[in-house]
């Protein structure tokens, strides 16, 4: 295995890990009622019996954090580049 190859499987490594604990996260805030009620009224615009719902305009708000990221495929991480990275390209013939 060249360390090319290494760089680049360390790489996919740690997307893949990033991507679990994403996953992990959104596993445990479902994993309680409380957890559930706060995705559903975010997402479905959900209310209890009894409540009112309304909607604001006008107000700026803050872009939310991406719920999901996709699943990472072999190949598709590029491995991290250093200056010499394209120099030694050329000495060793690598397309």
């Amino acid at each position: 295995m060249t360390a090319r190859s290494f760089d680049r499987l360390e790489a996919e490594y740690s997307a893949v890990q990033e991507h679990n604990q994403t996953l992990q996260k959104q596993v445990d805030s479902l994993s309680s009622p409380a957890g559930i009620e706060d995705r559903a009224r975010k997402e479905f615009g959900w209310i209890k019996e009894g409540e009112q719902g309304g909607t604001v305009y006008g107000i700026e708000r803050e872009p939310e954090e991406v719920s999901y990221t996709k699943t990472v495929a072999p190949g598709s991480v590029e491995a991290p580049q250093a200056w010499y990275t394209a120099l030694l390209d050329v000495v060793f013939g690598v397309k």
